[in-house]
């Protein structure tokens, strides 16, 4: 299971639920223009913080803020479910827990 994190900044952590040896907490979500796949590198190391920064509003898209990709679920059918970065399709996300 991985957890997900969204930043004041506007940066969107993934980690592992109870092993952070995979996906530790410094590993964010990236759009780096060259691909429709993310990109998870260490946070510190990307440059440009546009390719790494996220507009997010609750029940709204979750948008790249250098690239104007949205994040989005595609559904594979048996062979489950993808994260892509795609253009805007109107998918809503809803954040269900906070820490302040």
């Amino acid at each position: 299971m991985a957890l997900a994190h969204y930043t004041k900044e506007g940066f969107l952590y993934l980690s592992t639920l109870g092993i952070t040896t995979l996906l530790p907490d410094t590993c964010c979500l990236v759009n780096n223009s060259k691909s429709w796949l993310l990109q998870l590198p260490d946070c510190d190391k990307v440059k440009s913080s546009l390719y790494k920064c996220w507009n997010f509003i609750q029940n709204g898209a979750i948008m790249n803020k250098g690239m104007g990709h949205c994040l989005e679920v595609e559904n594979w059918g048996l062979a489950g479910i993808d994260l892509i970065l795609h253009s805007c399709m109107g998918q809503r996300w809803a954040i269900k827990n906070s820490i302040r």
